[in-house]
């Protein structure tokens, strides 16, 4: 890479490994033996998530570009682009059945899009700041936002509303993550602490 490493990803067998950089470019590597098995062109300016499917079989990546882009990372083409946020993307994950990607923007914003059709289904409104990391229980039931309001916010992945508002962090909350059962979500931010909920 010829920019700075924003983010990095395994495929769900850990055999593959996606990296996305300010230099426009996403790179696709061989775990084993380091090797480069492609570069991927598309995006306008430097990258932030990237992120693969459950199924190992779509790549998903976000810019400054506003943009998200879904990729058959095989053969390095790429599969649509998701237009929608009014600022950068910064944050990616897919639901468990891969037909659903959640994203947060710089425009405050988390949006959850159709992976088949493309289309924004929903739009979730309520952080007063710019978006950082989003999460999802490992039931895909629960969304997790969290960002430069100092909060996370949980929302429901089944009617999309707004389930709980978690402030304890006095400054941005820049991570967040649920545990393997789903019953703990953590954070961390820039004061420096990780904050573990309790379901």
């Amino acid at each position: 890479h010829k920019g700075v490493l924003w983010a990095v990803a395994f495929t769900p067998d850990g055999k593959t490994l996606a990296s996305g950089a300010g230099d426009r470019t996403i790179k696709i590597w061989d775990v084993e033996t380091g090797t480069l098995i492609r570069t991927m062109t598309g995006h306008k300016d430097r990258l932030f998530p990237v992120v693969f499917s459950p199924d190992g079989k779509i790549l998903a990546s976000g810019g400054l570009d506003k943009l998200i882009k879904l990729w058959d990372w095989q053969s390095g083409k790429e599969i649509r682009t998701l237009v929608g946020h009014t600022n950068s993307v910064r944050a990616l994950v897919f639901d468990p059945s891969g037909q659903r990607i959640v994203s947060g923007g710089w425009d405050s914003t988390v949006r959850i899009w159709d992976v088949q059709t493309g289309k924004e289904l929903h739009t979730l409104m309520g952080h007063t700041d710019r978006l950082v990391s989003v999460a999802l229980s490992p039931d895909g039931k629960t969304l997790a936002s969290a960002g430069l309001d100092n909060t996370i916010r949980l929302w429901s992945m089944d009617t999309f509303a707004p389930l709980a508002v978690l402030s304890g962090h006095p400054d941005w909350v820049l991570s967040v993550a649920f545990s393997p059962d789903g019953n703990r979500l953590v954070s961390g931010g820039r004061d420096g602490t990780i904050a573990v909920w309790q379901k």
